[in-house]
């Protein structure tokens, strides 16, 4: 007597003379031969689907790709509750994965990434960023701009969109805390031109300059001064163990940053180490005012476009914070 199917099973064609052999005929898992058979599935195969063979059907095409054969209730079942498990485990990671990149100090997190990621990073910071206040869709847009910066694309791609930041439409707090960033990203890109007409000199002299006005005339016009119209702080240094090899680097940085790092260091650089500022809220003349401590001790209390240590506050939120240092945007929660 045929046995009853109790569910199907498919395979790929490279199974089916596991099951029934190259003459297709069917055998029992108590068959010496359908043992042998069985034997060369995998070690999970034997073990969900070889114990659980009644027996097998006689061999028949399906859409000329696979083979079925008979499946146990019982075997149904334990891959059942796998998937299950499985399944249970997936949404329980995936709730994780969502509810750790909503958090603002991972959807504002930047660092060096490889160009082939660039797309899939904006997308997903684009889908997280979606129910953010209006407020913050500058902010939202200089990240996308700090995406591409971060993988290393060239400064002729990204600093047209940058300077349009450096001179914004309006004159609210957050425009002017992103002013300041988008001027900073301007003056690592005049660093790079004045950088490109010192090595010239180097290729001449096989040493830098003592002073920036002996390259003057070469350096672009654009570049002359800092993006805040002051001049370059210039000087040679010494490498570190080579107190005699004099004019082989050089440090330059604007008046307001001197120390301001370069787009290489930047790309160089690891994940930025984390603000250990505790913050308190508070309404202040119906404004949300922040009440920030760090970890050396200064202490402050301001609202948005206020400044704390190096960074400018562009919003503060019922929960967290975000603001703007020279390099990245940066969020706080509290």
């Amino acid at each position: 007597m045929q046995p009853r199917l109790d569910s199907t099973f498919f395979i790929t064609p490279s199974r089916i003379s596991t099951l029934f052999g190259r003459d297709g005929t069917p055998c029992r898992p108590s068959d010496d031969g359908c043992i042998r058979k069985i034997a060369r599935l995998s070690s999970a195969e034997r073990k969900f689907f070889a114990p659980s063979f009644r027996s097998c059907t006689s061999e028949r095409t399906c859409g000329g790709s696979c083979t079925a054969v008979a499946w146990s209730d019982r075997s149904r079942k334990q891959v059942t509750d796998i998937w299950r498990v499985l399944l249970s485990l997936l949404l329980c990671v995936s709730c994780h994965i969502t509810l750790q990149a909503a958090t603002p100090a991972d959807l504002w997190k930047l660092q060096p990434i490889a160009a082939a990621d660039l797309n899939t990073r904006t997308n997903a910071f684009e889908r997280d960023s979606a129910s953010l206040p209006t407020a913050l869709r500058p902010a939202v847009e200089f990240q996308k701009i700090l995406l591409r910066i971060a993988t290393g694309a060239p400064v002729a791609e990204w600093r047209p969109e940058i300077e349009k930041f450096a001179k914004p439409a309006t004159d609210d707090p957050a425009a002017k805390a992103l002013r300041e960033l988008a001027l900073c990203w301007e003056t690592r890109a005049r660093m790079q031109d004045i950088d490109h007409t010192l090595r010239q000199y180097y290729r001449q002299a096989v040493r830098f300059p003592d002073k920036l006005d002996e390259v003057r005339a070469e350096i672009p016009a654009g570049a002359k001064t800092d993006p805040w119209g002051e001049a370059w702080i210039y000087k040679l240094a010494t490498p570190q163990g080579f107190s005699k090899m004099t004019g082989q680097r050089y440090q330059l940085g604007p008046t307001r940053h001197p120390q301001l790092s370069t787009l290489p260091e930047f790309l160089k650089s690891a994940a930025p180490s984390s603000r250990n500022w505790k913050a308190t809220i508070r309404n202040v003349g119906g404004a949300k005012t922040l009440e920030i401590h760090t970890p050396d001790g200064q202490a402050a209390v301001v609202q948005t476009g206020g400044r704390v240590a190096d960074a400018d506050v562009v919003f503060i939120g019922d929960n967290w914070a975000l603001f703007a240092d020279t390099e990245r945007l940066f969020a706080i929660s509290f």
